[in-house]
């Protein structure tokens, strides 16, 4: 989708569709189809505002920096986020409950994230260039063809550490508070370990 209609347009999509498919938690009923149903519709609305979508738009912006600018944005731009963003969330869940928890969560992606995004996001001159040029023109590409990457040791090394690695922090990250909370701590203090972890 991101190279169909560009990385921005996915990511303010989803984005919007992220919002309200988390807003829609908070009217889940107690019926297991209806749970797992939305839980399906809120991963699949997350993966457009993804950090494989905003890696995407970096590499259309940058290329001798792009490794710099791909570190910096997913370490402190997702660390920040998910030192503070669980934090947050926690005082809403202890003080009001998991729906008004959810319902947070919902609302400051729809009323803080997409307008940041949507002002600060812009298309690279490559997107640019490519909605300029009609049928018959043709703008030459570097880099290896798709049958080339395939046949490239890197391409798989990459492709077998980075769901590794992103599994285990998912693991970690979903599974922390639960164990902790299980063993008698209290909500805020195990999403603290999680924020600490995080950062």
């Amino acid at each position: 989708l991101a190279d169909r209609i560009g990385p921005r347009k996915t990511v303010l999509i989803g984005t919007i569709l992220l919002g309200l498919s988390i807003l829609l938690l908070t009217r889940v009923p107690a019926q297991p189809a209806i749970y797992y149903l939305l839980f399906l519709l809120t991963g699949a609305a997350g993966a457009l505002p993804s950090t494989m979508v905003f890696a995407k738009f970096l590499a259309e912006w940058f290329d001798r920096t792009r490794g710099f600018w791909m570190g910096f944005c997913g370490g402190v731009g997702n660390g920040i986020g998910a030192t503070i963003f669980p934090m947050i969330a926690a005082w809403v869940l202890v003080s009001h409950g998991w729906r008004a928890g959810y319902l947070g969560i919902g609302l400051a992606e729809i009323a803080i994230g997409f307008p940041v995004l949507f002002l600060l996001l812009k298309e690279s001159p490559l997107r640019r260039r490519l909605a300029a040029t009609t049928m018959t023109e043709t703008i030459p590409l570097t880099g290896m063809s798709f049958r080339e990457a395939l046949r490239s040791a890197r391409l798989w090394w990459i492709f077998s550490i980075l769901p590794v690695g992103a599994g285990c922090m998912t693991a970690m990250f979903s599974t922390i508070v639960p164990i902790l909370t299980d063993r008698g701590m209290a909500v805020t203090a195990a999403t603290s370990v999680t924020a600490a972890f995080a950062l």
